[in-house]
């Protein structure tokens, strides 16, 4: 048994032991068209032919018999076997080719019926061609990689496609389940075999076993390992950037010793709320159903250039934003000219006037102006720092498109989270009381609706600035 062009020129009978005659050229041509038929509609199709002896051959690699004893067969006839694409597959394959990864059929089946079979699937595209696996040596570069479908494959001409993708810069990943597939696996940048029909070599050599041996798990593990990799740049971007502006402050504000920025719950407010509670909308959120749309990653920094660009951009944009407001309103230069005092907290505690400070009162405010640049210091952090995660947590998209289409209830209550309860602690006195009872000093004051304008400028200045940087990225036709 075996492929009808390799049996064929073997046999010059047709028939079997009761009704055998001589096989001419005319039904050769019959038993092929009939062949070709059935491969170009998908089929698999197996050539029989037998061979009466009266003993076994001295069957070794050198012997002459070895050589001869293939010859004069007798054709039985052929079968075929319908081995149809698994559901999903062809949706699997244009996934991957959305996201810039181009599946390869290797296979031992003959050119017209893995031809077919590829395109049932969506591999083999009309400007693309089939070549057999003796010709992966002899063909051009141009040549080789207009192929998507080989056929007849020999182990060596599975190890020698894979270094000829790998020598043009590709990244080759190898599927596969038998000891003919172990090599190639092996060349490969990523070996993967079949969890249930794999034999243990094949699993041996490679790097990731398909435990259900499902093309499309292959398709689900690259969206999976994409979003957790987006995962881990987007908390990083949020921490260096919002930590960045911080410290740009810390700095700025610690040129002059005489006074304390916030006082230490405030400190402890920020990270313990603002840094901590948004970044669960990036870990604990939905996956990015358009992710697959991104071009692959060749070696690329974990932060490139342009992100690392974009990120000191807002970094030192909500730095100068946050600094500005605190002194504008430190030095009682806000807007309003005046304070209202009916929107003073009810526990604020100032420095004395007179005589020397202890180790305890140094965090005090040193009056109303002071206090009250505190509370807008934190409104515009947990306003700018809050809304940055709806801004990156798409961040190949705009905000607006990520609130729209990747935005549900547990995103909007982990992103502004933090900020709603900025605001009950600031305009209900009860919640302020009872912190203070306790020993937390809150001391936020109550802001106007000119001071709550003047915080929404300040506070969304860095994300516009950002989703500027963002729109302009997108332009150019680039990713982050």
């Amino acid at each position: 048994k075996g492929a009808t062009e390799v049996l064929h020129p073997r046999c010059d009978f047709i028939g079997n032991e009761n009704n055998r005659r001589e096989l001419d050229q005319t039904e050769k041509d019959l038993i092929q068209e009939k062949v070709d038929y059935y491969s170009n509609e998908g089929y698999r199709v197996i050539s029989l032919a037998y061979k009466s002896i009266d003993t076994l051959p001295n069957y070794t690699d050198k012997s002459e018999e070895r050589r001869t004893i293939e010859l004069n067969l007798t054709y039985i006839g052929f079968t075929i076997i319908y081995d149809p694409p698994r559901p999903g597959v062809k949706d699997a394959v244009a996934q991957l080719d959305k996201a810039g990864i181009f599946p390869i059929m290797i296979t031992g089946d003959s050119p017209s019926t893995a031809a077919t079979i590829a395109r049932q699937v969506g591999i083999l595209d009309p400007d693309e061609m089939v070549a057999e696996g003796k010709m992966v040596s002899v063909l051009t570069e141009e040549e080789f990689f207009k192929v998507s479908v080989f056929a007849r494959v020999s182990p060596q001409d599975k190890e020698i496609i894979v270094r000829r993708y790998q020598e043009n810069g590709g990244i080759v990943a190898m599927t596969g389940d038998g000891v003919n597939d172990a090599l190639a696996m092996t060349k490969s940048d990523t070996g993967i075999s079949m969890g249930t029909t794999g034999t243990e070599v094949a699993k041996e050599a490679s790097d990731i076993i398909i435990a259900d041996d499902s093309y499309i798990s292959i398709v689900n593990g690259v969206y999976e390992g994409r979003n957790l990799y987006e995962r881990i740049r987007i908390m990083i971007f949020f921490y260096i950037a919002v930590n960045l502006a911080e410290a740009i402050f810390y700095f700025v504000t610690s040129l002059n010793n005489s006074y304390e920025v916030l006082n230490n719950f405030q400190r402890t407010y920020i990270f313990a709320i603002v840094h901590a509670l948004p970044i669960f909308a990036v870990i604990y959120g939905s996956f990015d159903e358009e992710i697959m749309n991104l071009k692959p990653r060749d070696n690329d920094d974990l932060i490139p250039p342009k992100m690392l660009l974009a990120l000191v951009t807002y970094a030192i944009i909500l730095g100068s934003s946050i600094l500005t407001v605190f002194f504008l309103y430190y030095n009682n230069l806000d807007l309003v000219n005046h304070f209202n005092e009916g929107g003073i907290g009810p526990h604020i505690l100032f420095q004395p006037t007179e005589g020397t400070l202890g180790f305890e009162d140094k965090f005090l405010a040193e009056d109303l102006a002071h206090a009250k640049a505190r509370t807008m210091l934190l409104s515009v952090i947990y306003l700018s720092e809050c809304t940055l995660i709806l801004s990156i947590r798409r961040i190949n998209t705009s905000i607006f498109d990520s609130i729209k289409n990747h935005t549900d209830r547990f995103i909007i209550i982990t992103a502004f989270g933090g900020l709603i309860l900025h605001l009950l602690l600031m305009y209900i006195t009860p919640i302020q009381t009872w912190m203070f009872d306790i020993g937390l000093r809150v001391e936020l004051i109550r802001l106007s609706f000119l001071d709550i304008g003047v915080v929404l400028f300040f506070g969304l200045m860095p994300i516009f600035f950002l989703e500027l940087f963002k729109w302009f990225n997108r332009r150019g036709g680039n990713q982050f």
